[in-house]
């Protein structure tokens, strides 16, 4: 029998790169983990009941957003380390949104264009018509870049190596009001002719019709993926029109994952509805978060819906 001999200095080396191989382990998992969930969490509005400190301007010192109440008016004031922002003034009459606890403003942080400035995109409300605005950094001060009334505003290639693209519609009037366009160096550029769009808007007029009509579900329409979890249709059974209505207000969109031939393979969708109740006459938003998936090269089908 033959014996093998190593020595204290060999064993110590073979420690220390196991140590080191360890330590590699634990430093790239964890950076892992935080960019996928950055990327699933990235259209989740901002808690706005926090303090939200973000960089907004690219220099390395985090700014803080919050909404504030004046006049009946929503404004969204961003405070620096020596200056204070709000980006009413960039709207038309000083007026970013109506104040509503049955509308609130939604605000998104993520990066539209090729630039280092994260955009601020706005979802809100003017005397109960939805607005949507695009603001970026430029020249030492924020600016608008976008505005418009469309209740459907989506961004697409977020997570590839083509410039986003948004997308804006009113899903009650379909494709005739779409629009598409890029923000490249900090300006619009529209892409309506040469887009394509891939999402079945369809499908998601369809589902807000189920959601908006008065009368109970009594079957359901040839929208769903087959196999969706039966715990996510009994929601729509769960709405109690009886004593609720629900109106549409805002939504927004974006590609979550995509095929091997690059198209699309699912998109999420974020969805505001307006609940009246007739028991006692109050307002109340309910948000559904929704999840299309691309069945063939040309359909797309609900796979999973809940309620906020």
């Amino acid at each position: 029998m033959k014996y093998i001999f190593v020595s204290k200095k060999n064993i110590m080396y073979i420690l220390g790169l196991f140590i080191i191989l360890i330590l590699f382990i634990l430093l790239i998992y964890p950076m892992k983990d935080n960019s996928s969930s950055l990327t699933k969490e990235t259209f989740k509005p901002l808690d706005t009941m926090k303090n939200n400190s973000l960089d907004l301007n690219a220099d390395g010192n985090k700014e803080t957003i919050s909404i504030i109440t004046q006049n009946d008016n929503d404004d969204i004031e961003i405070t620096s380390d020596n200056h204070t922002y709000f980006l009413s003034s960039l709207c038309d009459n000083n007026i970013l949104s109506t104040h509503s606890s049955f509308w609130p403003l939604s605000i998104y942080i993520q990066k539209l264009s090729r630039n280092l400035y994260p955009d601020i995109i706005v979802q809100g409300n003017l005397n109960n018509k939805p607005v949507n605005y695009i603001f970026t950094w430029k020249d030492n001060s924020f600016i608008k870049v976008f505005s418009n009334d469309n209740n459907l505003l989506g961004a697409l290639d977020l997570n590839s190596n083509k410039t986003p693209e948004c997308y804006t519609l009113n899903s009650f009037s379909g494709m005739s009001s779409f629009n598409s366009f890029m923000i490249l160096d900090k300006e619009i550029l529209d892409t309506t002719s040469d887009t394509n769009l891939n999402p079945d808007i369809a499908i998601i007029q369809s589902f807000i019709n189920v959601i908006e009509m008065q009368s109970e579900l009594y079957e359901l329409p040839n929208i769903f993926k087959e196999g969706i979890s039966p715990e996510d249709l009994s929601l729509l059974w769960n709405l109690d029109k009886e004593n609720n209505t629900y109106s549409f207000q805002n939504g927004f969109f974006y590609d979550d994952t995509s095929n091997t031939k690059g198209k699309a393979a699912s998109y999420k969708w974020n969805l505001n509805f307006e609940k009246y109740s007739s028991y006692d006459n109050s307002k109340s938003q309910i948000t559904i978060y929704l999840t299309t998936e691309l069945i063939n090269d040309t359909t797309y089908e609900i796979s999973s819906f809940h309620q906020k």
